[in-house]
């Protein structure tokens, strides 16, 4: 359940377009996934090392693509 939970998280498309904007299903997955890891510590490194940097570059601090600058 683990795996998929991250791979769930990891391959989920991108719902929030602002920061008022709550993807609720992506939240609750997360937590649960929080939840385990604190129960199978073991299994942390193993969904770290695909979703750490994910969840960095692709989810908090995505660099916006276009010209929205001008």
């Amino acid at each position: 359940m683990i795996n998929e939970l991250g791979k769930f998280i990891f391959q989920r498309e991108l719902k929030e377009k602002n920061t008022t904007e709550t993807d609720h299903l992506l939240v609750g997955k997360m937590k649960l996934l929080k939840s385990l890891l604190q129960k199978f510590p073991e299994q942390k490194k193993i969904v770290g090392e695909y979703l750490t940097k994910h969840l960095i570059h692709n989810c908090l601090f995505e660099i916006p693509h276009g010209s929205g600058i001008k």
